[in-house]
């Protein structure tokens, strides 16, 4: 038994760290036709738009919840950390990456799933939509290693493998957390 010890605490050690990451929050919109409005999570391209759909919720009244599940993103999405890739809500000045890593970034958007298929497809509207938290930003990264991003304005925070929730927030000094979860987010979404 004590020689299985060490392998079951890894286990149970990986196991709580790659649990899912949820957000929730609020619905503020001038589409008059709200009904089969869903918010997904989707990769990014290498431009930044939403690529692909990794988790999906409908919305309930003007609420949303949902978690992003624990799966890696596919091989081919993931890019090298350099400093010229991290466009970060307020990683400003003087950026350095210590440690080696290849992620990809999520972002939030709704939209209108006119199929009815609760996933997002050609058929649907994809609506505009920003995303805030007060006064605060996210960024959903996945990496497949643990390294630490420091900038200008005391921007310093460590990712660690696996999909990491930062909470970014301006100020004197920028205040960058990880965060297994997040309420209170704000999604402005616009459209026809």
């Amino acid at each position: 038994m004590k020689s299985r010890l060490p392998i079951l605490l890894a286990l149970l050690l990986t196991f709580a760290f790659a649990a899912p990451v949820g957000v929730s929050g609020v619905i503020k919109t001038n589409v008059a036709q709200t009904a089969n409005l869903r918010v997904g999570v989707f990769l990014t391209d290498r431009s930044g738009n939403p690529a692909q759909e990794i988790a999906s919720s409908a919305v309930q009244g003007n609420n949303f919840a949902l978690s992003i599940p624990d799966a890696a993103p596919p091989a081919s999405s993931l890019v090298p950390v350099v400093n010229d890739n991290l466009d970060w809500p307020f990683l400003v000045g003087k950026i350095t990456v210590t440690g080696s890593a290849r992620i990809d970034r999520a972002t939030l958007r709704a939209y209108r799933d006119n199929d009815r298929s609760s996933t997002n497809n050609a058929s649907d509207t994809n609506l505009e939509t920003i995303v805030t938290r007060g006064r605060g930003n996210l960024a959903l990264i996945y990496s497949d290693a643990k390294f630490r991003v420091q900038g200008d304005k005391g921007f310093d925070i460590t990712l660690e493998a696996g999909w990491n929730l930062l909470s970014i927030t301006p100020g004197s000094a920028i205040d960058a957390k990880r965060v297994a979860s997040l309420d209170g987010l704000q999604l402005e979404v616009f459209g026809k």
